[in-house]
């Protein structure tokens, strides 16, 4: 559940759902974008998101897109925390020898070639993280954008422990089968997302709606219908 004071009713996540909210005043608009981005960066702010009647802090929670050509799923922090994963997997009772004798191989051809050098050399015992990004191991990036939306939703649900995906004006991006085809794989894998849009356009679909008209006026417009996710 996400609050704000100054909204009549919080946004409620429902299995099967997804929140679409509609901001029609451009200072409004750019007051909630610009509270979300704050708390997300560890600033004061009017929201308050609930798991389970438990507050959770933006920073480590929320994930604000406003441009999804910027979403990466090949940050920094995410490719260090598959390379730690992917240590466990390589040092685990089944590829334990073989990751050793590997790493031991790499060692000894590395020595030979220093060997052969006329001056004195030294170098790391070799590591297997050492080695991921040697060979640039990395997510694989889809041209699809919407693919790349629910790939960006996926790993960072998994690496980052997201608890929810706020999209700014995505359907200036993608077109409607698109929108349902994201709308299907997070309702299907319950992962909760809101869109915030600058305007309003037929409701889709699996959409709760609701509109921020010019005067600050809020207007519920539907439930979102029953749908077949599975």
């Amino acid at each position: 559940m996400l609050t704000h004071y100054e909204l009549d009713e919080p946004i409620e996540f429902k299995d099967g759902s997804i929140n679409v909210l509609i901001i029609e005043n451009p200072s409004f608009m750019t007051k909630m974008i610009g509270e979300i981005w704050g708390q997300s960066n560890n600033e004061e702010g009017g929201f308050e998101l609930f798991e389970n009647e438990k507050s959770l802090t933006f920073t480590n929670n929320v994930e604000l897109i406003v441009n999804p050509f910027s979403a990466d799923v090949n940050e920094r922090d995410l490719l260090t925390k598959l390379y730690a994963e992917m240590k466990k997997d390589a040092l685990d009772e089944e590829l334990f020898m073989s990751t050793n004798t590997f790493l031991s191989e790499i060692e000894k051809n590395v020595r030979e070639i220093m060997e052969r050098q006329k001056l004195l050399l030294e170098s790391e015992t070799p590591d297997v993280v050492g080695l991921f990004k040697l060979l640039g191991v990395h997510f694989s990036v889809s041209n699809s954008l919407v693919e790349r939306m629910c790939d960006y939703i996926d790993i960072c649900s998994e690496y980052r422990k997201t608890k929810l995906f706020i999209f700014v004006n995505l359907k200036s991006f993608l077109t409607e089968s698109e929108i349902i085809q994201l709308y299907i794989h997070s309702t299907y894998l319950k992962k909760p997302i809101l869109l915030i849009e600058n305007r309003q356009l037929p409701r889709l679909d699996y959409e709760i709606m609701r509109v921020i008209d010019l005067n600050l006026c809020e207007i519920p417009i539907s439930d979102a219908k029953d749908n077949d996710i599975y």
